[in-house]
């Protein structure tokens, strides 16, 4: 295995796996485009009261990001998430 392949990987299992709620409003927002530039951080989930589907359907300044789409929110869906 290439050294890439391995810092890759490596990469992976350091990542925190990350879900944001509140993603329709100001300080949701704010904290996803703080975590898209931290590489340690992960988007794994977003979630919201108001919205689903894909976030930049509502916000088009995503739509250039790799971003799951946006759920109402259950526990169910945190179970293999570091930080939410």
């Amino acid at each position: 295995m290439n050294v890439k392949v391995r810092l890759h990987l490596e990469f992976e299992r350091l990542s925190v796996k990350t879900a944001v709620l509140g993603v329709s409003g100001y300080t949701g927002q704010a904290l996803i485009k703080y975590l898209l530039q931290h590489p340690t951080f992960k988007i794994e989930s977003l979630f919201s009261t108001s919205l689903t589907g894909q976030l930049s359907d509502y916000l088009p300044e995503y739509s250039t990001v790799d971003l799951p789409d946006v759920d109402v929110f259950s526990v169910d869906l945190c179970k293999n998430l570091d930080l939410l």
